[in-house]
């Protein structure tokens, strides 16, 4: 599927994600979509589970982290 179809299954559990985090998670090499021969981004199934695992990961870290100043 195509980054814009990922972004809308993925939104299902994580509404705020968008294609510039799934770009930004590319640049850190957290993940390495295959391209087409026309350079678009092709996520497989595998792509999508690895990032929803890279999503609650760090849903799971902001909730743990204790807010400064309180």
């Amino acid at each position: 599927m195509n980054i814009g179809n990922a972004v809308k299954h993925i939104q299902k559990k994580y509404p705020s994600v968008t294609i510039s985090r799934l770009r930004f998670l590319e640049k850190e090499g957290l993940i390495n979509p295959k391209r087409s021969k026309g350079g678009t981004r092709e996520y497989t199934s595998k792509d999508i589970d690895k990032i929803l695992s890279i999503l609650k990961k760090q849903a799971k870290k902001y909730k743990l982290t204790p807010c400064i100043g309180r």
